[in-house]
């Protein structure tokens, strides 16, 4: 704030004084009449904007949510009895800082009272020690700043005014939005100011008289809402709100509470001038304000934020449309409500152009009050947000400084504690640039993702400046630097893994290791790793003898045993696919996926063999318990060339969005997938794991073969029972299993019956297949302590997994993250235009690296829809 000399100051008084009365001297508007006072109490209507004040004051009991005003520094000499002088003035002269409200049935009626004044509080710190004296003057304003009002006790407006040292002094002006605006501001500041000028000249206390009041121009805004007109309005509303979601989603870090709270910060940052100047040229070369440019700007950011197209921000306008209203202190702020559509992808100077209509269309129909609007547009009331919108757009010159003579007045910000809206962005016209005020609620944002936002907003508002004539998809929201981070260095995952070795040869190194020992438990069955090893030789020698070769397809449709492991184990030795089809399946799905996968032969138990209605030139393979069909089959592997890239299975996706498709994933991924997790979590012979997901899910996969590929023990549970909880706790109690899978509401269910004393031997638990509710993570970690839980997230297309997280105890999330990409494997969050977004910025995710699979069988379009070939920046 620039300091003015004293001659300069009268000059500014005088001017001031000047405009009082030329104001005064214009015509008056004869529709607002003065009403007629008596008594010491007189009761008058309250306005729309106080009356829905009023009743958001009842629901937000104690609140500072509405206090309004600031704090300034006052360096020179300070006549504290022209202050008090001034402001006994200003009480008299202005009835709104004498009003308080009552409530009568659904009527808010204000009541001035001639004898209530503004109150003065004053504090003198001069002897307090020197270190913590500023310190404690803040905190003071602060907490006096921050006290709420009684709005039917009074009165509504409070100067607190700190003696630090005899020529240095703190004033704090704290009032009540329901009888104040931001104009209400200046005009007590401008005003004092005159009045402590001519206190201290020893001069009559004089201004021009104001023939009206508030009470006025409240009964005139009742009486002049014309019916046709109004309806004419409201048409207009409910039009343009017809596809406006009311409801703006944005990356919260909390869930939002049933009943709305009003903590809140604010966090301050000046831009500069380089950036206003910028800003103020783009405007005038489009023929708008820079109030629109910067509200297109911010719209555009809560776009990108939120990918909603249509949803609106709440932005106060004046209601002081003539002369007679514009020295009076009052509620003159109405809000209306923005609404841009997204829909196109326009040029930031188009988009402005569109704001600017939005905006002036508003203006000529914002007479209609909000709550008629609400109503008309039956927007559904909740206590926990805001009607129709959520967010705030504010833009305003700097409050010139209250001039004083003899004192030098610089502003003193002040830290606020409440949030009107989730988010208020409120952009200060300043000479040194624009300064932007982000008032947000604690309850639903943590400080460092509203710094993000401001640090998003800046970068933004960079690429507008240096490119307004680019479509809106092409701004972005991050510098270079972070684009090259999140593309490069977060995706750094490269592990030296030879991934030339085929899974099963792992498990042949433990059958030469290991011979004897139990390789794979079912119910009273084993098999040790020798056992299995000549087995699964068998099987690939009997579908040899059968005519599979490497590639082929071998449609597997078995329940849960011993034999499964032999077939699938097998099938991949011939180096061919295994395509695995659950027998619990509706008979329609288990027809479509045997017609689809074109499979060279098919692989069934005792059980599933009359299930299956093959086609007569289809060969099969029944396999039992008993190994009949491929016991006279030599134990000795015939050899297959192998290939990294050659298919290993095909799984078959849910068919949630049209008919299932086949996903093929080739060794290469399925050996990378399982070698991490070996190695990432210290999976080892000395574990015992439990296999109780359908083989037709690809979590099986990790089930099935990575305890055989490390040496470990493998339980696989019964058919039908991978979903009794009283089952699995015995069989975990019974086996000792230590690592284990669970979807998430399976891992809920099991929560619920679990006997902490039964579940000691488990060290890992595996969750995928859903979103884990952080509670439900909680609770487990809460439960069992010696446990780890981990969140694995991946589509089928892409080997089981691509991406984990450790959880923690920590309930302040909604959800458990999906976590850091696996091995060798990439992660990008991107935008329509295949740009990486910044954090907490929706977008769609696309994985890259070795487990990324080969694509769909049989549907080359979608394939070449789903997986990018030769994909670049």
């Amino acid at each position: 704030m620039n300091k003015l000399t004293d001659q300069d100051k009268q000059l500014k008084l005088n001017d001031i004084i000047e405009r009082r009365k030329q104001r005064h001297t214009e015509n008056p508007i004869d529709s607002i009449v003065a009403q007629k006072r008596e008594g010491a109490s007189n009761n008058f209507y309250s306005s729309f904007a106080q009356q829905r004040l009023f009743f958001l004051d009842q629901f937000e009991k104690n609140s500072s949510t509405y206090n309004i005003g600031g704090a300034l520094i006052l360096k020179g000499k300070f006549n504290r009895d022209a202050l008090e002088a001034g402001v006994e003035y200003l009480s008299k002269r202005h009835e709104s800082l004498r009003t308080t409200f009552s409530l009568t049935g659904s009527k808010v009626t204000q009541i001035v009272d001639s004898d209530k004044r503004v109150p003065l509080e004053m504090y003198d710190l001069r002897t307090v020690d020197s270190f913590d004296k500023e310190e404690q003057a803040t905190k003071l304003l602060e907490e006096k700043f921050n006290q709420s009002f009684n709005l039917t006790k009074g009165p509504l407006a409070r100067l607190i005014l700190v003696r630090l040292e005899d020529q240095l002094h703190y004033l704090c002006l704290c009032i009540h939005h329901i009888i104040s605006d931001n104009r209400s501001i200046q005009i007590f500041l401008d005003e004092l100011g005159i009045l402590y000028s001519q206190y201290i000249s020893e001069q009559e206390l004089s201004l021009p008289e104001l023939r009206l009041q508030y009470a006025d121009y409240s009964l005139w805004q009742r009486n002049t809402i014309q019916e046709t007109r109004f309806k004419k309005q409201l048409d207009y509303w409910v039009e343009e709100f017809s596809d406006v979601s009311h409801l703006l989603e944005l990356p919260f870090d909390f869930n939002r509470k049933t009943l709305r709270k009003s903590e809140g910060h604010t966090l301050i940052i000046n831009r500069g001038l380089k950036v206003k100047e910028a800003i103020q040229k783009i405007g005038k070369d489009s023929g708008v304000s820079s109030y629109m440019t910067l509200m297109a700007a911010f719209q555009l950011f809560l776009f990108k934020y939120s990918n909603q197209k249509r949803f609106a921000v709440g932005t106060p306008v004046t209601a002081r449309k003539n002369a007679e209203t514009q020295d009076i202190i009052g509620m003159f702020a109405d809000t209306v409500a923005i609404a841009t559509n997204f829909e196109q992808d326009l040029t930031f100077k188009q988009l402005i152009l569109e704001v600017r209509d939005r905006v002036l269309d508003a203006a000529a129909n914002g007479e209609v009050p909000f709550d008629r609007l609400i109503d008309a547009l039956k927007v559904e009331r909740s206590t926990s947000y805001t009607p129709l919108f959520q967010t705030m757009f504010v833009f305003h010159e700097e409050p010139k400084p209250l001039v004083l003579p003899f004192i030098d007045v610089f502003s003193k910000p002040l830290s606020s504690t409440s949030s009107k809206f989730d988010i208020t962005l409120t952009i200060v016209d300043t000479p040194d640039g624009f300064e932007e005020h982000w008032e947000y609620s604690s309850s639903l944002f943590k400080q460092k993702t509203i710094e993000g936002f401001m640090k998003r907003f800046g970068v933004l508002l960079d690429q507008i400046i240096s490119s307004p004539n680019e479509n809106l998809s092409k701004l972005h929201l991050m510098e270079e630097n972070e684009i090259k981070e999140i593309i490069y260095e977060r995706n750094n995952t490269f592990f030296d893994y030879d991934l030339s070795i085929p899974i099963y040869s792992y498990i042949q190194e433990q059958s030469k290791r290991k011979p004897d020992e139990v390789a794979v438990k079912f119910k009273n069955q084993t098999l040790t790793y020798q056992q299995l090893e000549n087995l699964s030789n068998q099987m690939a020698n009997r579908l040899a003898e059968e005519g599979v070769s490497k590639g082929d397809f071998v449609s597997i449709c078995m329940y849960r045993s011993l034999a499964l492991i032999v077939a699938l184990l097998g099938t991949i030795k011939r180096g061919a696919v295994y395509v695995p089809i659950d027998p619990d399946y509706p008979r329609e799905r288990l027809h479509y996926l045997l017609e689809d996968s074109s499979s060279d032969i098919m692989v069934l138990d005792d059980d599933t063999y009359d299930l299956i209605s093959l086609p007569n030139d289809k060969p099969s393979i029944v396999l039992d318990s008993n190994w009949y069909n491929i016991n006279h089959c030599s134990d000795q592997l015939m050899p297959v060339e192998f290939s990294p890239m050659d298919n290993c299975y095909m799984i078959y996706t849910s068919g949630s969005t049209g008919q299932p498709k086949g996903a093929i994933v080739h060794h290469a991924a399925v050996a990378n997938r399982l070698l991490w997790m070996r190695d990432d979590y210290d999976l080892n012979e000395h574990d015992v794991f439990l296999q109780k997901t359908p083989y037709s899910f690809d979590v099986s996969v990790w089930e099935l073969f990575l305890p055989l590929m490390v040496g470990a023990k493998l339980i696989i549970a019964e058919p039908q029972l991978h979903k009794d909880t009283s089952y699995l706790l015995n069989v975990i109690h019974s086996e000792k299993i230590s690592v284990l899978h669970f979807v998430p509401s399976m891992l809920e269910a099991f929560l619920k019956e679990i006997d902490t004393s039964r579940f000691a031997s488990v060290r890992k638990v595996f969750c995928s297949g859903e979103a884990l509710p952080q509670k439900t993570a909680a609770k487990f970690l809460n439960a069992f302590e010696k446990s780890v839980l981990i969140n694995l997230y991946g589509p089928t297309e892409a080997a089981v997994d691509v991406s984990a997280w450790t959880c923690t105890a920590d309930t302040s999330m909604n959800s458990v993250p999906i976590g850091f990409p696996v091995a060798n494997t990439q992660l990008y969050i991107l935008d329509s235009n295949f740009m990486p977004v910044p954090e907490r910025v929706p977008g769609e995710l696309y994985i890259g690296g070795v487990q990324v699979g080969k694509g769909y069988y049989g549907k080359p379009e979608l394939t070449k829809e789903k997986f990018l070939d030769n994909f670049i920046f």
